[in-house]
């Protein structure tokens, strides 16, 4: 998880990024790394806030806070 942070996010006090968006984004990048059994999504919010990274609610869904995704890791279907 700690690995996935660091290739596809960036730390960002005042950042935040839909739980969804960031999941999404973490699927392919198991994949893409050959993990078979990737986390849950609570388990990943849950490893997510052990690292140190909060959580909200919004009308609009629920965000990770303290980061951001890099721009290098978006691809097409992101855009």
């Amino acid at each position: 998880m700690a690995q996935f942070v660091d290739d596809a996010c960036q730390s960002d006090p005042a950042g935040e990024v839909k739980i969804t968006k960031l999941y999404g984004r973490y699927q392919n990048w198991t994949g893409g790394q050959g993990i078979n059994k990737p986390l849950g999504i609570k388990s990943f919010r849950d490893r997510l806030t052990r690292l140190g990274y909060g959580h909200k609610r919004r009308s609009d869904g629920k965000y990770v806070t303290g980061l951001t995704v890099r721009e290098s890791s978006l691809t097409e279907n992101d855009v």
